[in-house]
This record gives structure tokens, C-alpha cells and sequence, in this order.
């Protein structure tokens, strides 16, 4: 296969038929392809080891070009059989890259053997999605695609079992107690475990299965393959103590080591003291408390696997948002002081009066601290007593977040310009989206956007603000939009952050959708609203200090 790199003397001019650039790969991306191809091909020894490891860890930069590269590697490779694990809307890039990069040159050497083009077949819940299921735990070959919550859930099932109450806790308390309960579990089928083998199998965005008490990495595990190659720009998520699940599973504990002895060699492990600071707690057995809080030296421990791979981002690193802080609305600020103070604030409901708010766990008192700081909060009672409450943001509530966003969004660098508008919360996401959509053209991003709906306001928001049909602003939850959404950067380069996600991962990817290969350097812009004096300002604090570590751990000693 022809691989083309800047200044190649065989790029060809134009644009291939199908209208799109040729593809051309960067000599660092030429370097990775290299590096996993002979991992996935020939293996990796490690002393003392008598098989070598066909496995290999991408620790690639957002918009690095991770998908590019490793479709060059099932195309140097040629598995007969072939699984990527992905996110599930990112099938389309996937299918386009293999379309593409097979269309870019004539396939020779492993590649001929299989005489044509090969296309990506989709895993989901349609008819044909469910046959392409079937195909691959039958053995077929070819190369599949299926989102990480699709594999998981043809791996599980719940399992209802009635049991008689204890009767001492019968005696207790008597008739507020059923004579039978109802337990549900969860129950591995282990759909995969017998299939015939993968000659490749690869998990991307992989940190989304490496916490080792999950049921996604317990679904991986079962899968037989030859070979593993593992991506993700912040492969063990929020916490450090994730690597060990993560490459455990790639090249097994006589590589990593047991628990206890990868957590002494580069874990940083800190004491879990009592509410007082004054004595660390211990286990019912007697053994004192710690929890891993970090690596020792970020980045040794990469460069301790036999095939870890480093694609960094070609424009370097996100530039530090502007940091614009704002004081509450009288509304919010008395609603916020109520719940930090007593966790309970009254507030209007969608009945037309207003009713308690009560938060009866610390967890839900965060959660409805950061609501309050984003605007005047309204009750939406629950349907009935199994039904829970939820918080809406009835439209025109207080929100100092929302003036402030109007001003960023007027100023004269950003007037007429598409931009990035991101929150951690959907209510707010909807109440953001409602409000600009009364003059501007806006489309709106949530967990709960159809596939087919997004495809088509992706599309109009990468399309210049002259034309017609255009889409100039996308608010978007994080969470819904770290992950298969490239290409926004072609006509957008202003991100407004209205608040940040306590899961800092997801505020990593979303940095990273507009500060991308292709974006207006020029005309670059970020701004961060903080809400003076409320949680906001902590979790900025914490998530710097986490994305420093982090980054340093994924880079390694470079």
C-alpha cells in the first residue's frame, strides 16, 4: 500500500474522486504506524519471556490522528478477522478512514490476498447490525465495529431471585418490611468467550473500560484475540490506579505485576484519615487505609511496556482558556447559600409554587450546588413515590452564567463567528440552547441526540456562517460531546465553557474538539464563566492539577 508524507513526490494533485483530500500522514504518525504494525505482526519480546507480546498501547493526543494510523495498521496487517471497540457514533469515522485510506493506494504484498476493497461492518441493534453479530461470534471473517455498550450488553444479563427476610430483621421492623425481597444481579453470559479467535483486536478510547471492577473489562477480557492495541488520549481515565487493569489486560501480570507490586514500584499512595485528620482509618481487619492519588514520576511507567506509543498532538497543547469569573444572581446566590448551608432551599416547582428541595446526601448536595450556580433552579416533582424529583431551568430563570455568555458571545473578536458552547449539565444545556435559538441558528448536543440527527447538525455547523443552511452555534453537554465529533474546527474556533465536568476526562476530549489540525490558529479563542465563591472555582482548581498530571503520565519521559 502507498503511504503518502509531507513533500512525498508521488502525492497526487486534487482530490480523489469521491472529492476528498488524499491522505497524508505526518512522519511521527509514519513512526507509530511502524511501531504497532510490528508489535500486531511480529510481537514485542521481554526478557526472561519465551512468546513475545503481540500488544501495543496508543497514548495519542486528541486529534492526533489515532484512527488514521490505525487503519493503516489493519492495512499493512491484514487481519482476516478484525473487532474495534469503539464509541458508538464514531462508526462513521471509522468507515470513512478505511474507505478512504484503502482508496489513497493500491493494497500489495498481505493486502492482495483478499482481492477487493474491505468495508467496516456495524454491530448495533438493527437487523443487520444483529447479523454482523452473529458473523462474528460464528467466526466469519471480516472486520467489525460495535460500540462498547452494545458488546457489554450482549455479555450480561439481570437476574431476579426472591428470598425470604430474615426474621430477626422481621422481628425489628415488622411491618415495614416485606415477608419475600426481590434481589437483582447482574449475571456474565460470556457471549464471547468461545468464538473462534480475533487476529486483531482493537479498543478505542479505551479508558472507558479500564477500571478493573467494571463489566466492560471483564466483557474484554473474555474475547480471544491474537492481537491487542489499546487507544486513548488519557488511557486510565480519572484515576492512575486504572493503568494496571488496562495493561494487565494487554500484556498480563508476569509483564505488570501483581497489584501490590505495581502500586509500590509507581504508585503515590496517601493515608484515608478519619473526619479529623487525626488517624488513618483501617479495614475490618485491621489493615491502615491508603488511596493512590498519582504516579511517582509521571511518565515512567509508559516507558517501562514492551509497546507503548506516543502520537502527539500536531499543534501542541490546548492554550489555557480565559478565565472570566462572575458573581450570582440574588435568586441563585439565596437558593446556593440555603442548600450549602442546610441542603435545603426552597424554589419554585412546575405545579406554580414553590416547594422544598431537599438534598439528603452529601453527593446529591454537590450535584445541586453546581445546578444553583448555573442558574435559578425549578422542582419537577416525581409522577409518584418510585418516581424521583428532577431539576429543570424554567425559561427566563435568573442565571448570571447565561448574561455573562452574552457577553462573551458579543464581543467584537466573536461576533458573527460559529463557536463551541459546553456545559457538564443537559438541563442547562436546553435552557442555553432555547435562549440563543431565539435569534441565532443553534443546535443542541445531549446524550439523548439521535445519531441520525447529530450527522445532519454536524454537518450545517461545519458549513462557513454565510451560507444559507448554516448552524452557528452548538451547545453541547460534555460528556456527549468529547468523543466522535472531528471536524468541528473546519469553520469554528471560539469555545465558551459555562462550567466544567467532575470527570475531568471528559473535559479533556472537550478541549480538544475545536483546538485541533486544521483550526484558525489566528482566530482561536477559549473562555472559562467560573461562578465566584462556589464549587465552580474548586473543581477548576482540581481539574488543573489532574489534566498536568495526566498529560505528563500519557506523554511519558519526553
Amino acid at each position: 500500500m502507498r503511504i503518502f508524507y509531507p513533500g512525498h513526490p508521488d502525492i497526487p494533485a486534487g482530490v480523489q474522486p469521491n472529492g476528498r483530500p488524499w491522505p497524508v500522514l505526518r512522519l511521527d504518525q509514519l513512526e507509530a504506524i511502524y511501531k504497532i504494525k510490528r508489535a500486531v505482526a511480529d510481537g514485542v519480546k521481554v526478557p526472561g519471556i519465551k512468546e513475545p507480546y503481540h500488544s501495543a498501547l496508543v497514548g495519542a493526543g486528541m486529534g492526533s490522528g489515532k484512527t488514521v494510523v490505525s487503519v493503516e495498521v489493519i492495512l499493512h496487517t491484514a487481519p482476516e478477522r478484525c473487532l474495534i471497540v469503539g464509541v458508538r457514533d464514531a462508526y462513521k469515522q471509522w468507515a470513512e478512514a478505511l474507505r478512504d485510506q484503502q482508496h489513497a493506494g493500491n493494497l500489495t504484498g498481505p493486502g492482495a490476498a483478499f482481492g477487493q476493497k474491505r468495508k467496516l461492518h456495524r454491530i448495533d441493534k438493527t437487523a443487520d447490525g444483529m447479523k454482523n453479530l452473529a458473523h462474528l461470534v460464528n467466526g466469519d471473517p471480516g472486520i467489525y465495529y460495535v460500540g462498547l455498550e452494545m458488546l457489554r450488553a450482549q455479555d450480561w444479563e439481570t437476574v431476579s431471585e426472591t428470598v425470604k427476610t430474615d426474621p430477626a430483621l422481621k422481628a425489628i421492623l415488622g411491618d415495614d418490611i416485606e415477608d419475600e425481597i426481590e434481589i437483582k444481579t447482574k449475571r456474565q453470559l460470556r457471549t464471547y468467550a468461545n468464538m473462534p479467535e480475533l487476529d486483531l483486536l482493537i479498543s478505542d478510547e479505551s479508558h472507558k473500560h479500564s477500571n478493573q471492577k467494571s463489566a466492560s473489562i471483564q466483557t474484554i477480557r473474555t474475547i480471544p484475540t491474537r492481537a491487542k492495541v489499546a487507544l486513548s488520549g488519557t488511557f486510565f481515565g480519572n484515576k492512575f490506579e486504572n493503568a494496571w487493569s488496562l495493561t494487565v489486560w494487554l500484556w498480563g501480570k508476569e509483564v505488570v505485576g501483581s497489584k501490590g507490586a505495581w502500586e509500590a514500584r509507581w504508585a503515590i499512595k496517601t493515608p484515608v484519615m478519619s473526619k479529623d485528620g487525626k488517624k488513618q482509618l483501617t479495614s475490618r481487619n485491621g489493615f491502615p487505609l491508603s488511596k493512590i492519588t498519582g504516579e511517582r514520576e509521571p511518565g515512567e511507567f509508559v516507558e517501562s511496556l514492551p509497546c507503548y506509543v506516543f502520537i502527539a498532538t500536531p499543534i501542541g497543547d490546548v492554550p489555557e482558556p480565559e478565565i472570566v469569573k462572575i458573581d450570582l444572581h440574588p435568586e441563585q446566590q439565596r437558593q446556593y447559600e440555603e442548600m450549602e448551608s442546610q441542603s435545603l432551599t426552597w424554589i419554585p416547582s412546575t405545579r406554580e409554587r414553590e416547594e422544598p428541595l431537599v438534598a439528603d446526601l452529601p453527593i446529591t448536595q454537590r450535584i445541586r450546588l453546581r445546578t444553583a450556580a448555573l442558574g435559578g433552579m425549578t422542582l419537577v416533582p416525581g409522577k409518584d413515590e418510585d418516581d424521583p424529583d428532577s431539576i429543570t431551568f424554567a425559561p427566563g430563570t435568573p442565571s448570571s452564567t447565561l448574561r455573562a455568555a452574552y457577553d462573551v458571545l458579543h464581543r467584537p473578536s466573536w461576533v458573527g463567528k460559529k463557536a463551541l458552547i459546553l456545559t457538564h449539565s443537559k438541563p442547562f444545556a436546553i435552557e442555553a440552547a432555547r435562549r440563543i435559538g431565539q435569534k441565532y441558528s443553534v443546535a443542541l448536543k445531549t446524550g439523548d441526540t439521535k445519531p441520525k440527527d447529530w450527522d445532519d447538525q454536524k454537518a450545517r455547523f461545519m458549513l462557513p456562517v454565510s451560507e444559507t443552511n448554516s448552524i452557528q452555534y452548538l451547545v453541547a453537554v460534555i460528556s456527549a460531546v468529547g468523543t466522535a465529533t472531528d471536524g468541528l474546527q473546519a469553520n469554528c474556533a471560539k469555545v465558551l465553557w459555562l462550567s466544567e465536568d467532575e470527570n475531568n476526562v471528559n473535559n479533556i476530549q472537550g478541549s480538544n474538539r475545536i483546538w485541533r489540525d486544521g483550526v484558525d490558529l489566528d482566530e482561536y479563542e477559549s473562555v472559562k464563566i467560573v461562578q465566584r465563591g462556589t464549587i465552580a472555582e474548586g473543581i477548576l482548581t482540581k481539574n488543573r492539577a489532574h489534566k498536568a498530571h495526566t498529560m505528563d503520565s500519557v506523554a511519558g519521559q519526553r
